[in-house]
């Protein structure tokens, strides 16, 4: 088990084989990222591929090495674990392939949705094996009833095995998050909650609750497509609650997904969901 990688005719294989379902400790995605780097210097590497054991591809960071860990420093060494693999692949000398479909085809809610919408929206083609074993490929204009169907439908309706999007002109964005005491700051879920109705399309927010060294904690995540002031400006009712970390900051974009500890490739995750119209707050 841990991750283990092979190279055969210039292709690396990296494994990740930490089962249920592939969370990486804080040691784990320093060790992808000091791996992924050295592959990529290596001259006989051409490519490398990510892929994992088991039940899912990664799950992100390893919540029970929080919850086990007195005070912050798990939090903080994922954020920075994650950020070091992130890097490595953003930076590395060789392509790296890992899976994104899943993303893509479920929806997809990123750090630009309230601007720029689901992910799925700006799909453009896609190449389907059919359950017959059938390879189409998929467009507004050829199969348009599946393109449909695809895009926010999932995987049901055979294997993606490529797909095109349009991209969006976006250089740089303020992100990252900020992390409360529900215990020492109980009105952060209602003040967040207000605050979500203020902002413009240009403000991407969630907020995440989970117990870490026993104690309950919210954790607020912000994209926000503009400058670091106007962000300043928006943010200063949130920051005014004192937050107990505070991990905003003006980034490329392509560093983006480095910000809320987000796994290397899409997650494998049990999802239940309930739309609501009110709160009580």
């Amino acid at each position: 088990m841990g991750i283990t990688h092979a190279i055969t005719d210039g292709v690396a294989e990296v494994v990740m084989d930490n089962p249920p379902v592939n969370a990486l400790t804080v040691a784990g995605w320093f060790e992808l990222a000091e791996l992924v780097t050295r592959l990529g210097h290596d001259g006989t590497v051409r490519v490398v591929v990510l892929r994992a054991e088991g039940r899912g591809f990664n799950a992100g960071v390893d919540i029970k090495e929080m919850q086990a860990t007195e005070g912050f420093d798990a939090l903080l060494g994922a954020n920075r674990g994650c950020f070091a693999a992130f890097a490595a692949v953003y930076e590395c000398e060789v392509p790296v392939v890992a899976a994104v479909h899943g993303y893509c085809l479920g929806g997809g809610i990123g750090l630009m949705a309230r601007r720029y919408g689901f992910a799925a929206d700006h799909v453009t083609r896609l190449e389907l094996v059919t359950v017959d074993g059938s390879l189409l490929t998929v467009s507004e204009h050829e199969e348009p009833d599946l393109f449909w169907a695809l895009r926010g439908g999932g995987g049901s309706f055979g294997i993606v095995t490529a797909l095109e999007m349009a991209l969006m002109p976006v250089a740089r964005l303020v992100g990252g998050g900020l992390m409360f005491d529900l215990g020492e700051t109980p009105d952060v879920v209602s003040t967040w909650l207000h605050w979500t109705a203020t902002m413009p399309s240009e403000m991407t927010s969630a907020l995440t609750t989970m117990e870490v060294s026993k104690r309950h904690m919210a954790y607020v995540q912000i994209a926000y497509l503009g400058s670091a002031a106007e962000a300043d400006e928006l943010v200063a009712p949130l920051r005014a609650l004192k937050p107990a970390y505070d991990g905003l900051q003006e980034i490329p974009y392509r560093r983006s997904i480095t910000k809320n500890g987000t796994p290397v490739a899409p997650s494998a995750v049990a999802v239940c969901s309930s739309a609501v119209t009110s709160a009580p707050y």
